[in-house]
């Protein structure tokens, strides 16, 4: 029989405390971001009704929408990310609040594709401003670069940020689930 050793009451505390620390981290970066999209959105429909009122090219209003579109896309995305992260439930059972916390903290799951709406509505807004083939070859190239480079560098980010947290509280429920 195996004997289990009691390590997640001492050490239980001290991660709920570094949870509660990042999600409220989490959900202030969010509203922060949200702000930010929100005024792109306002700032791409005043532009949008220059561009009506001075009669610009039917495509350069399409673009204009699409961009206002993935704004408006990231913004309500930044507004479901402040509320999951800021009304985070600690009195949960343990071993419930923990898996939780290893879900809220993975990389990539199932809540991280509603980033792709906006994307693709910025990439066809992005398109659509392209002029020649060469044009938008070279958009797309230069688009799906900036969006490599986002991912290593967010990769990385949760490497050293989060990484060790989902870890941590994944220990906690292998030691609890084995007892």
């Amino acid at each position: 029989m195996k004997e289990y050793k009691n390590t997640s009451n001492s050490e239980l505390p001290t991660l709920i405390n570094q949870l509660k620390t990042k999600d409220l981290n989490y959900a202030a970066i969010s509203k922060r971001m949200q702000i930010v999209y929100w005024a792109l959105c306002l700032l791409y429909l005043v532009i949008i009704i220059i561009e009506i009122t001075e009669k610009s090219p039917i495509h350069d209003i399409m673009s204009l929408l699409c961009f206002l579109g993935g704004m408006i896309s990231f913004a309500l995305l930044f507004r479901k990310f402040q509320k999951e992260y800021g009304e985070v439930d600690y009195s949960q059972p343990t071993l419930l609040m923990l898996k939780k916390a290893v879900n809220r903290y993975q990389p990539f799951t199932m809540r991280t594709i509603w980033i792709l709406p906006g994307i693709l509505l910025i990439d066809i807004g992005l398109t659509l401003r392209a002029k020649e083939f060469q044009d938008i070859l070279s958009t797309q190239l230069f688009f799906l670069g900036a969006i490599a480079i986002s991912i290593v560098l967010g990769i990385i980010w949760w490497y050293i940020q989060y990484k060790p947290l989902r870890d941590h509280a994944q220990q906690l429920i292998d030691d609890i689930e084995s007892a």
